[in-house]
């Protein structure tokens, strides 16, 4: 997001008061904030999508290897299966797990 003028207090005055039901408590200075950290989080989107081991999984969710495995056997997630015993997961089916857009035992 590229913000090309400066922004008028009565402007950020405004958005602040659209926004706050949805953020209490917010003020200008935490909306400024806000949106000076989203501009620092620049993050490749290759990155992002790239398949992910069982162990990067693990770590990423704070499960177990044994119980990412386990999840793998049901068929909790889809795999992509990489030569003879390399398996890995899908980030997008990542991103379903950990937004809680999966149920259990929904695969594909």
């Amino acid at each position: 997001m590229e913000i090309s003028r400066r922004i008028t207090p009565e402007i950020l005055a405004a958005a602040t008061g659209i926004l706050q039901p949805y953020c209490a408590g917010l003020s200008p200075i935490d909306l400024v904030q806000a949106i000076t950290n989203h501009r620092a989080e620049k993050v490749k989107p290759n990155e992002l999508q790239a398949p992910l081991t069982y162990a990067q999984f693990a770590k990423l969710t704070g499960l177990s290897l044994p119980s990412v495995a386990r999840m793998a056997a049901r068929g909790d997630f889809p795999k992509l299966r990489i030569g003879l015993r390399s398996v890995r997961i899908p980030f997008a089916a990542v991103e379903k797990i950990l937004n809680g857009t999966q149920s259990s035992g929904e695969s594909k």
